[in-house]
């Protein structure tokens, strides 16, 4: 199987606009959030305003290719925005990355159609979402969801649900993995990924409470007789597991500077931890070789480079589209 990528290329930006980009987004952190973040976060106060800011900046778009409007920025200044704002409200984040994670899928696997249609809308923030695969009862174990796709003419017909999912409130469009193929061998061949804005048949069933974490919304997404065009079909059928993995290496790197820097001790429980939570949940099968080769690494990589995390994001993103293919 061959899924379409966009041309490699490491990205780079003078050192003086780094610069300044980073100080206008201090500036607007010291005085647009740190005074607002302890009522909100203890209201669960969505933050609609920052939110618009974080449109204008351009972080909707942040390391979309400037040909579609995105600012196309490296990954190590992505990195050190994220750390940046993490630091004062993590909420903010994860708004904007769990969007660009949609994002990336389009213009890494759509087609040319697909990309001058949504990246331009995806980049102002007009299409605002994330990603779509958590279900109730089946967590990160992809193969076992039991949304389903069932083609009728131009369209396919969607039903089931979809949980966590971050932004399902204030979004309006998601990267959404289905099953088309329910008799697959093996069932990873019968996802696959599709872009669905909200509509009739696509609603929000409930907003999930957390104990943190607030300012980003997370809610349950229902489909009932969902109608999407086949023309926002990302890469073909079967091939939604593929671009599932490989759309998230890239974000997921980043969102691990979320929550701040592990080390030491902690690290290695942590570690330890998530390899036996992933191995119960999955008896063992593609995750256990994913978790070795490329998310693993990460605890013996940084501690080499003396947690330096941009470094370390830096060479994950260098190498992750070669990982699932």
């Amino acid at each position: 199987m061959t899924l379409p990528t966009v041309e490699r290329k490491i990205r780079t930006i003078e050192a003086g606009d780094e610069a300044a980009l980073l100080e206008a987004i201090d500036r607007w952190l010291d005085k647009e959030v740190k005074p607002h973040v302890m009522k909100m976060e203890h209201d669960d106060i969505y933050p609609r305003q920052m939110v618009e800011d974080m449109k204008a900046m351009g972080l909707f778009g942040a390391v979309i290719d400037p040909k579609w409007g995105g600012l196309g920025l490296p990954a190590s200044t992505y990195a050190k925005i994220v750390t940046r704002i993490s630091e004062v409200w993590m909420s903010l984040t994860g708004i904007f990355n769990s969007h660009l994670m949609m994002a990336m899928l389009v213009e890494k696997y759509g087609t040319q159609e697909q990309k001058e249609r949504m990246l331009p809308r995806m980049v102002t923030g007009e299409l605002k979402g994330g990603i779509g695969l958590t279900e109730p009862d089946t967590g990160t174990d992809l193969s076992a969801i039991k949304t389903k796709a069932v083609k009728s003419g131009d369209h396919y017909l969607i039903n089931g649900t979809k949980t966590w999912i971050s932004n399902g409130i204030e979004g309006n469009c998601f990267a959404v993995l289905v099953k088309t193929q329910p008799n697959a061998d093996p069932p990873r061949k019968g996802l696959s990924m599709f872009i669905m804005e909200k509509g009739e048949g696509f609603t929000v069933s409930k907003k999930l409470e957390k104990l943190g974490y607030k300012g980003i919304d997370s809610a349950e997404l229902v489909f009932n007789d969902y109608q999407v065009p086949e023309n926002n079909l990302i890469a073909e059928e079967g091939d939604g597991f593929y671009c599932a993995v490989g759309g998230l290496g890239y974000p997921s790197s980043i969102m691990c500077d979320e929550g701040g820097e592990f080390q030491g001790e902690f690290a290695e429980e942590c570690k330890k931890e998530e390899v036996a939570i992933i191995r119960s949940r999955t008896g063992g099968r593609f995750v256990e070789r994913f978790i070795r080769t490329l998310k693993l690494p990460i605890f013996e990589r940084r501690k080499a480079l003396g947690g330096n995390w941009t470094q370390y994001v830096q060479d994950v993103v260098d190498r992750y589209n070669d990982t699932v293919h």
